[in-house]
C-alpha cells in the first residue's frame, strides 16, 4: 500500500510539474533569433544592448544583435515595448501617446504611469532648454560659443561627475557646491541602476548623463555596496535581533521594513526601504525569505558583505532662462 502510495503521489507530482511547464510555454514571450532559433521564456530585464531570459532552464542573456524579432505574450507587454522603443529613437511625443495606451489596458502599471510623468517633465524642460541655446546662438554673446554635452551639463548643474563601471554608470565625486545632491543621499560609488524606471545599464556616460540633466523631477535606483556587522543574537529568538531590524517580502523582493537606529543594518547604512539585491555576494532575487534568514542566522556574530537598491527622488533647482 505504501508503494502505491509513493508511485501515486510521484506521478501527481510529475502531472503537477508538467502542467505548469505547458502553461509557462503557452504563455510565455519567444525571442526569434537571426540563427533560426526560437527561445520562450519571459523577459525579466530589457537593457540598451541585451535582454534577459527567464527559461526552465534558467535565466540566458542575449544580445540584441542577435534577435530578429520578439514576440510578447500579451498586448500590455508589445504596447510597453513599443513605447520604450519611441522613447530611445528620441520620440518622446509618440512615446507619451503609447504609455498612455498602455495605462487605458493596464491603470495600476506604474512603470507606464512614471514613464507618462517623466516624459511630461521631459518635453517641458527640453522645450526651455532650446529656447535659451536659440538665444544664445542668436545673440551671440561670446564668440566661442557652443553647445556643452550632457556630461558637462550634469557637472554644472548638479554637482555629478559620472564614470563609466562594468555594467553600470557609477557616480565618480559629488561636488561640494551642489546642495541637491547631497541632501537627496547620493555619494561617490553609487551605481545607477534606472531612471525613471528605464534600466540604463550598459550605456555610455554622456547618455545617462542626459536623462539626468532633463527634467526637473528625478527619480532613480542606485546600487550601494555595505557591510553589516551582525549581532550575536540567540538563534532561537529570530533573525531581527540579529539585524536590528526587520525585513518584508514585497513584489520587488525582500525589502527593510524597520532598520533600529544604531542597529547593525543602520550602523551600515542601510535603512527602511532599501531593497535587499544581494548578501555574501549571491543575488538574492529567487532566493526564499527563510534562505535569507537563515544567510543571517548562520552569520551572526560575523560581517557580511550586503548590496542594497534605493529609491531616490528629488527636483532640481528652478530653472532659469
Amino acid at each position: 500500500m505504501t508503494k502505491i502510495f509513493k508511485k501515486t503521489y510521484l506521478i501527481l507530482i510529475f502531472s503537477l510539474l508538467l502542467s505548469v511547464f505547458f502553461s509557462l510555454l503557452l504563455t510565455a514571450d519567444t525571442v526569434n533569433l537571426k540563427s533560426g532559433e526560437k527561445i520562450k521564456g519571459l523577459i525579466v530585464d530589457d537593457y540598451k544592448d541585451r535582454v534577459t531570459l527567464s527559461t526552465v532552464n534558467g535565466e540566458i542573456t542575449i544580445l540584441k544583435s542577435d534577435i530578429r524579432s520578439t514576440i510578447y505574450d500579451t498586448k500590455e507587454k508589445e504596447l510597453l515595448k513599443k513605447a520604450q522603443n519611441f522613447q530611445r529613437r528620441g520620440k518622446p511625443i509618440q512615446a507619451y501617446y503609447a504609455y498612455q495606451e498602455v495605462l487605458e489596458l493596464n491603470p495600476d502599471l506604474d512603470q507606464a504611469r512614471e514613464r507618462l510623468d517623466y516624459l511630461r517633465s521631459f518635453i517641458e524642460t527640453k522645450l526651455r532648454k532650446d529656447l535659451r541655446t536659440r538665444l544664445g546662438m542668436k545673440n551671440n554673446l561670446h564668440n566661442d560659443f557652443k553647445i556643452k554635452n550632457s556630461t558637462e551639463l550634469l557637472s554644472e548643474e548638479l554637482g555629478l561627475m559620472l564614470s563609466r563601471g562594468d555594467k553600470y554608470i557609477v557616480v565618480e565625486d559629488v561636488k561640494k557646491r551642489t546642495r541637491t545632491i547631497i541632501e537627496a543621499g547620493i555619494k561617490p560609488g553609487d551605481k545607477i541602476v534606472s531612471i525613471w524606471r528605464e534600466n540604463v545599464a550598459y550605456m555610455d556616460v554622456d547618455e545617462v548623463a542626459g536623462k539626468l540633466v532633463e527634467p526637473k523631477e528625478i527619480r532613480l535606483v542606485i546600487e550601494r555596496d555595505a557591510e553589516a556587522e551582525l549581532k550575536n543574537g540567540q538563534l532561537f529568538n529570530g533573525y531581527t535581533d540579529i539585524i536590528d531590524g526587520k525585513l518584508k517580502l514585497t513584489r520587488e523582493g525582500v525589502v527593510v521594513d524597520n532598520a533600529e537606529e544604531g542597529g547593525a543594518f543602520d550602523s551600515a547604512g542601510i535603512r527602511e526601504g532599501d531593497l535587499l539585491w544581494m548578501i555574501n555576494g549571491r543575488e538574492t532575487k529567487y532566493m526564499p525569505m527563510d534562505e535569507i534568514i537563515d544567510t543571517i542566522k548562520d552569520n551572526r556574530g560575523k560581517a557580511i558583505d550586503i548590496v542594497i537598491r534605493r529609491n531616490i527622488a528629488f527636483w532640481k533647482e528652478k530653472d532659469r532662462i
